[in-house]
Protein backbone atom coordinates (compact mmCIF):
# COMPACT_ATOMS: atom_id res chain seq x y z
CA UNK A 1 0.00 0.00 0.00
CA UNK A 2 1.15 3.80 -0.82
CA UNK A 3 -0.01 6.95 0.70
CA UNK A 4 1.05 10.11 -0.93
CA UNK A 5 1.63 13.03 2.24
CA UNK A 6 1.94 16.75 0.31
CA UNK A 7 3.06 19.12 2.25
CA UNK A 8 4.17 23.41 1.08
CA UNK A 9 6.67 25.69 2.45
CA UNK A 10 4.11 28.49 2.68
CA UNK A 11 5.75 31.64 2.03
CA UNK A 12 4.83 35.04 3.91
CA UNK A 13 2.92 37.83 1.12
CA UNK A 14 6.61 39.32 0.84
CA UNK A 15 8.59 35.72 0.81
CA UNK A 16 10.44 37.01 4.10
CA UNK A 17 9.51 34.14 6.03
CA UNK A 18 7.85 30.47 5.67
CA UNK A 19 4.60 29.49 8.43
CA UNK A 20 5.51 26.47 10.73
CA UNK A 21 2.82 24.60 12.74
CA UNK A 22 3.55 22.97 15.75
CA UNK A 23 1.41 19.22 16.32
CA UNK A 24 -0.37 19.15 19.07
CA UNK A 25 0.28 16.63 21.95
CA UNK A 26 -2.90 14.60 21.36
CA UNK A 27 -1.14 13.42 17.72
CA UNK A 28 -0.68 9.87 17.02
CA UNK A 29 2.73 10.90 16.28
CA UNK A 30 5.27 13.84 15.92
CA UNK A 31 3.63 15.48 18.96
CA UNK A 32 5.04 18.87 19.57
CA UNK A 33 7.78 18.82 16.44
CA UNK A 34 7.18 21.69 13.76
CA UNK A 35 5.61 21.26 10.72
CA UNK A 36 5.14 22.74 7.00
CA UNK A 37 1.04 22.87 6.28
CA UNK A 38 -0.32 20.00 4.28
CA UNK A 39 -1.39 16.35 4.90
CA UNK A 40 -2.00 12.66 3.64
CA UNK A 41 -3.59 12.57 -0.33
CA UNK A 42 -7.07 11.26 -0.22
CA UNK A 43 -7.52 8.26 -2.98
CA UNK A 44 -7.32 10.35 -6.54
CA UNK A 45 -6.89 13.75 -5.19
CA UNK A 46 -3.17 15.30 -6.44
CA UNK A 47 -0.53 16.99 -4.41
CA UNK A 48 -1.69 19.97 -5.65
CA UNK A 49 -5.65 19.69 -4.17
CA UNK A 50 -4.13 18.22 -0.98
CA UNK A 51 -2.11 21.24 0.14
CA UNK A 52 -4.69 23.89 -1.40
CA UNK A 53 -7.49 21.65 1.30
CA UNK A 54 -4.77 21.75 4.07
CA UNK A 55 -3.90 25.30 3.80
CA UNK A 56 -7.41 26.82 4.20
CA UNK A 57 -7.89 23.99 6.90
CA UNK A 58 -4.96 23.98 9.29
CA UNK A 59 -4.90 27.36 8.94
CA UNK A 60 -7.74 29.43 7.90
CA UNK A 61 -5.78 31.23 4.94
CA UNK A 62 -8.14 32.06 1.90
CA UNK A 63 -5.62 34.20 -0.52
CA UNK A 64 -3.02 31.31 -0.77
CA UNK A 65 -0.99 30.53 -4.15
CA UNK A 66 -0.14 27.07 -4.04
CA UNK A 67 2.54 26.38 -6.91
CA UNK A 68 1.77 22.72 -9.01
CA UNK A 69 5.55 21.98 -8.72
CA UNK A 70 5.84 18.94 -6.42
CA UNK A 71 8.99 17.06 -5.74
CA UNK A 72 9.37 13.71 -3.85
CA UNK A 73 11.21 14.40 -0.61
CA UNK A 74 10.77 11.45 1.45
CA UNK A 75 9.78 7.41 0.50
CA UNK A 76 9.78 5.52 4.04
CA UNK A 77 8.37 2.08 5.16
CA UNK A 78 8.16 1.54 8.49
CA UNK A 79 8.78 -1.30 9.75
CA UNK A 80 6.85 -1.41 13.03
CA UNK A 81 3.41 -0.40 14.53
CA UNK A 82 0.13 -0.22 12.43
CA UNK A 83 1.54 1.04 9.60
CA UNK A 84 4.46 -1.20 8.83
CA UNK A 85 4.82 -2.28 5.48
CA UNK A 86 2.94 0.51 3.69
CA UNK A 87 4.89 3.13 1.29
CA UNK A 88 4.57 7.02 2.67
CA UNK A 89 5.99 8.83 0.07
CA UNK A 90 6.35 12.88 0.67
CA UNK A 91 5.69 15.52 -1.67
CA UNK A 92 7.06 19.32 -1.58
CA UNK A 93 6.02 22.66 -2.79
CA UNK A 94 6.15 26.06 -1.87
CA UNK A 95 2.59 28.71 -2.11
CA UNK A 96 2.72 32.35 -1.28
CA UNK A 97 0.29 33.73 1.21
CA UNK A 98 -1.41 36.84 -1.00
CA UNK A 99 -3.67 37.54 2.17
CA UNK A 100 -0.77 40.41 3.76
CA UNK A 101 -1.28 39.87 7.14
CA UNK A 102 -4.42 37.46 7.79
CA UNK A 103 -4.65 35.77 10.83
CA UNK A 104 -3.42 31.85 11.18
CA UNK A 105 -6.48 30.39 12.42
CA UNK A 106 -5.07 27.05 13.94
CA UNK A 107 -7.54 23.82 14.37
CA UNK A 108 -7.17 21.51 16.57
CA UNK A 109 -4.02 18.91 15.09
CA UNK A 110 -2.02 22.13 15.46
CA UNK A 111 -1.59 23.99 19.23
CA UNK A 112 0.68 26.86 17.74
CA UNK A 113 2.28 28.39 14.87
CA UNK A 114 5.42 31.11 13.81
CA UNK A 115 6.35 32.75 10.93
CA UNK A 116 10.10 32.53 10.84
CA UNK A 117 12.88 32.76 7.76
CA UNK A 118 14.01 29.83 6.72
CA UNK A 119 17.44 29.70 8.45
CA UNK A 120 15.16 29.76 11.79
CA UNK A 121 13.23 26.90 10.39
CA UNK A 122 15.84 24.49 10.22
CA UNK A 123 17.00 25.30 13.83
CA UNK A 124 13.17 24.02 15.14
CA UNK A 125 12.36 20.97 15.88
CA UNK A 126 11.15 19.41 12.76
CA UNK A 127 9.36 16.40 11.76
CA UNK A 128 11.90 14.49 9.80
CA UNK A 129 9.75 15.25 6.43
CA UNK A 130 9.46 18.81 6.85
CA UNK A 131 13.18 19.17 7.62
CA UNK A 132 13.87 16.45 4.38
CA UNK A 133 11.37 18.77 2.37
CA UNK A 134 12.98 22.56 3.13
CA UNK A 135 16.56 21.04 2.51
CA UNK A 136 15.24 19.78 -0.93
CA UNK A 137 13.56 23.00 -1.82
CA UNK A 138 16.10 25.63 -0.63
CA UNK A 139 16.86 26.64 -4.01
CA UNK A 140 13.69 27.20 -5.03
CA UNK A 141 12.60 29.06 -2.19
CA UNK A 142 15.08 31.81 -2.82
CA UNK A 143 14.84 33.39 0.83
CA UNK A 144 17.53 35.98 2.56
CA UNK A 145 18.87 34.07 5.29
Amino acid sequence: MEIRVARCALLSHNSQKLLLLRRAMHNATGQGQWECPGGKCLDGESCYDTVDMEILQETGLKHVVVENKFIEVDRAVPSEGPCAGTTFLTFFTQAHDESRGDPVLLEEDHDACVWVTYEEALTYDLTPQTRKGLIAIRERIQMPK
